[in-house]
Protein backbone atom coordinates (compact mmCIF):
# COMPACT_ATOMS: atom_id res chain seq x y z
CA UNK A 1 0.00 0.00 0.00
CA UNK A 2 2.83 2.39 0.73
CA UNK A 3 4.29 2.05 -2.78
CA UNK A 4 0.85 2.55 -4.31
CA UNK A 5 0.49 5.68 -2.24
CA UNK A 6 3.87 6.98 -3.43
CA UNK A 7 2.86 6.37 -7.05
CA UNK A 8 -0.39 8.27 -6.53
CA UNK A 9 1.58 11.24 -5.23
CA UNK A 10 3.78 11.18 -8.34
CA UNK A 11 0.86 10.73 -10.75
CA UNK A 12 -1.46 13.06 -8.83
CA UNK A 13 -4.36 10.64 -9.23
CA UNK A 14 -7.12 11.55 -6.76
CA UNK A 15 -9.31 8.55 -7.64
CA UNK A 16 -6.43 6.14 -7.21
CA UNK A 17 -5.35 7.84 -3.98
CA UNK A 18 -8.88 7.43 -2.62
CA UNK A 19 -8.70 3.71 -3.36
CA UNK A 20 -5.28 3.38 -1.77
CA UNK A 21 -6.29 5.25 1.38
CA UNK A 22 -9.47 3.19 1.69
CA UNK A 23 -7.42 0.04 1.26
CA UNK A 24 -4.96 1.18 3.92
CA UNK A 25 -7.86 1.91 6.30
CA UNK A 26 -9.23 -1.57 5.73
CA UNK A 27 -5.89 -3.27 6.28
CA UNK A 28 -5.28 -1.37 9.52
CA UNK A 29 -8.83 -1.99 10.69
CA UNK A 30 -8.73 -5.77 10.19
CA UNK A 31 -5.34 -5.77 11.90
CA UNK A 32 -6.96 -4.05 14.90
CA UNK A 33 -4.75 -1.00 14.30
CA UNK A 34 -7.70 1.32 14.85
CA UNK A 35 -5.61 4.37 15.67
CA UNK A 36 -3.79 4.14 12.34
CA UNK A 37 -7.06 3.50 10.49
CA UNK A 38 -8.54 6.56 12.19
CA UNK A 39 -5.54 8.69 11.14
CA UNK A 40 -5.97 7.68 7.51
CA UNK A 41 -9.72 8.29 7.80
CA UNK A 42 -8.99 11.82 9.01
CA UNK A 43 -6.64 12.20 6.05
CA UNK A 44 -9.51 11.19 3.76
CA UNK A 45 -11.74 13.83 5.36
CA UNK A 46 -9.06 16.51 4.80
CA UNK A 47 -8.50 15.33 1.22
CA UNK A 48 -12.25 15.44 0.57
CA UNK A 49 -12.49 18.99 1.89
CA UNK A 50 -9.49 20.08 -0.20
CA UNK A 51 -10.95 18.49 -3.34
CA UNK A 52 -14.53 19.49 -2.51
CA UNK A 53 -15.43 15.80 -2.73
CA UNK A 54 -18.37 14.75 -0.58
CA UNK A 55 -17.72 11.09 -1.43
CA UNK A 56 -14.16 11.27 -0.11
CA UNK A 57 -15.28 13.12 3.02
CA UNK A 58 -17.96 10.49 3.61
CA UNK A 59 -15.41 7.69 3.18
CA UNK A 60 -13.18 9.39 5.73
CA UNK A 61 -15.93 9.96 8.28
CA UNK A 62 -17.05 6.33 7.88
CA UNK A 63 -13.48 5.10 8.45
CA UNK A 64 -13.06 7.28 11.53
CA UNK A 65 -16.50 6.32 12.86
CA UNK A 66 -15.85 2.60 12.48
CA UNK A 67 -12.43 2.89 14.13
CA UNK A 68 -13.94 4.75 17.07
CA UNK A 69 -16.73 2.16 17.29
CA UNK A 70 -14.14 -0.62 17.51
CA UNK A 71 -12.31 1.33 20.23
CA UNK A 72 -15.58 1.62 22.19
CA UNK A 73 -15.90 5.40 21.82
CA UNK A 74 -19.55 5.34 20.78
CA UNK A 75 -20.26 9.06 21.25
CA UNK A 76 -17.41 10.11 18.94
CA UNK A 77 -18.24 7.30 16.53
CA UNK A 78 -21.84 8.57 16.30
CA UNK A 79 -20.65 12.08 15.44
CA UNK A 80 -18.67 10.81 12.46
CA UNK A 81 -21.31 8.35 11.29
CA UNK A 82 -24.01 11.03 11.56
CA UNK A 83 -21.74 13.33 9.53
CA UNK A 84 -21.79 10.75 6.73
CA UNK A 85 -25.58 10.92 6.72
CA UNK A 86 -25.57 14.72 6.87
CA UNK A 87 -23.27 15.24 3.88
CA UNK A 88 -24.39 12.30 1.75
CA UNK A 89 -26.00 13.23 -1.57
CA UNK A 90 -29.22 11.17 -1.74
CA UNK A 91 -29.08 11.24 -5.55
CA UNK A 92 -25.79 9.36 -5.50
CA UNK A 93 -24.80 6.12 -3.89
CA UNK A 94 -21.24 5.46 -2.92
CA UNK A 95 -20.82 1.79 -3.71
CA UNK A 96 -17.22 1.85 -4.84
CA UNK A 97 -15.70 -1.37 -6.02
CA UNK A 98 -16.12 -3.87 -3.22
CA UNK A 99 -17.00 -1.16 -0.68
CA UNK A 100 -20.58 -0.63 0.38
CA UNK A 101 -22.58 2.57 0.29
CA UNK A 102 -21.25 4.86 3.03
CA UNK A 103 -24.64 5.86 4.39
CA UNK A 104 -25.78 2.23 4.62
CA UNK A 105 -22.65 1.20 6.52
CA UNK A 106 -23.12 4.23 8.80
CA UNK A 107 -26.76 3.34 9.47
CA UNK A 108 -25.76 -0.25 10.33
CA UNK A 109 -23.16 0.84 12.86
CA UNK A 110 -25.41 3.55 14.28
CA UNK A 111 -28.08 0.90 14.84
CA UNK A 112 -25.59 -1.21 16.81
CA UNK A 113 -24.54 1.78 18.91
CA UNK A 114 -28.16 2.63 19.64
CA UNK A 115 -29.07 -0.89 20.73
CA UNK A 116 -25.92 -1.23 22.85
CA UNK A 117 -26.78 2.09 24.54
CA UNK A 118 -30.34 0.90 25.26
CA UNK A 119 -32.29 2.59 22.45
CA UNK A 120 -33.83 -0.48 20.84
CA UNK A 121 -36.65 1.29 18.99
CA UNK A 122 -34.29 3.83 17.47
CA UNK A 123 -31.88 1.04 16.54
CA UNK A 124 -34.64 -0.82 14.73
CA UNK A 125 -35.65 2.32 12.82
CA UNK A 126 -32.07 2.88 11.70
CA UNK A 127 -31.55 -0.69 10.56
CA UNK A 128 -34.86 -0.75 8.64
CA UNK A 129 -33.80 2.50 7.00
CA UNK A 130 -30.51 0.83 5.98
CA UNK A 131 -32.37 -2.19 4.61
CA UNK A 132 -34.75 0.01 2.62
CA UNK A 133 -31.82 1.93 1.10
CA UNK A 134 -29.98 -1.30 0.29
CA UNK A 135 -33.07 -2.68 -1.45
CA UNK A 136 -33.40 0.56 -3.43
CA UNK A 137 -29.85 0.03 -4.71
CA UNK A 138 -30.72 -3.56 -5.72
CA UNK A 139 -27.18 -4.60 -4.82
CA UNK A 140 -27.34 -8.16 -3.42
CA UNK A 141 -24.06 -7.88 -1.52
CA UNK A 142 -25.22 -4.73 0.23
CA UNK A 143 -28.59 -6.29 1.06
CA UNK A 144 -26.83 -9.33 2.57
CA UNK A 145 -24.53 -7.01 4.54
CA UNK A 146 -27.50 -5.16 6.00
CA UNK A 147 -29.39 -8.40 6.72
CA UNK A 148 -26.49 -9.48 8.94
CA UNK A 149 -26.88 -6.27 10.95
CA UNK A 150 -30.66 -6.72 11.06
CA UNK A 151 -29.98 -10.07 12.69
CA UNK A 152 -27.55 -8.55 15.22
CA UNK A 153 -29.93 -5.74 16.15
CA UNK A 154 -32.85 -8.13 16.65
CA UNK A 155 -30.66 -10.50 18.64
CA UNK A 156 -29.38 -7.71 20.88
CA UNK A 157 -32.97 -6.49 21.33
CA UNK A 158 -33.83 -9.97 22.61
CA UNK A 159 -36.31 -10.71 19.83
CA UNK A 160 -35.39 -14.31 19.03
CA UNK A 161 -38.12 -14.81 16.41
CA UNK A 162 -37.20 -11.65 14.50
CA UNK A 163 -33.49 -12.54 14.72
CA UNK A 164 -34.24 -16.02 13.34
CA UNK A 165 -36.27 -14.50 10.49
CA UNK A 166 -33.37 -12.19 9.63
CA UNK A 167 -30.89 -15.07 9.73
CA UNK A 168 -33.12 -17.06 7.39
CA UNK A 169 -33.47 -14.09 5.00
CA UNK A 170 -29.68 -13.67 5.02
CA UNK A 171 -29.15 -17.39 4.38
CA UNK A 172 -31.68 -17.47 1.54
CA UNK A 173 -30.14 -14.45 -0.19
CA UNK A 174 -26.62 -15.81 0.29
CA UNK A 175 -27.55 -19.16 -1.22
CA UNK A 176 -29.46 -17.53 -4.07
CA UNK A 177 -26.49 -15.32 -4.94
CA UNK A 178 -23.81 -17.95 -4.30
CA UNK A 179 -22.18 -15.96 -1.48
CA UNK A 180 -19.89 -17.90 0.81
CA UNK A 181 -20.82 -17.66 4.43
Amino acid sequence: WQRARELCAILEGPTQLLRVLRGQCSVHSVSAEFGRSREIGNELVRLGVAQDSVATQAAGHRAVGLSLFNEGDFASSCRHLEQVLAIHDPLQHSTFGFYFDERIVSLCYLSLILVICGYADQARRRIWNALTKAQELSHPGTIAYVRSYCFMVQELCGDVQAALAEAEAYLALSQEQGFSM
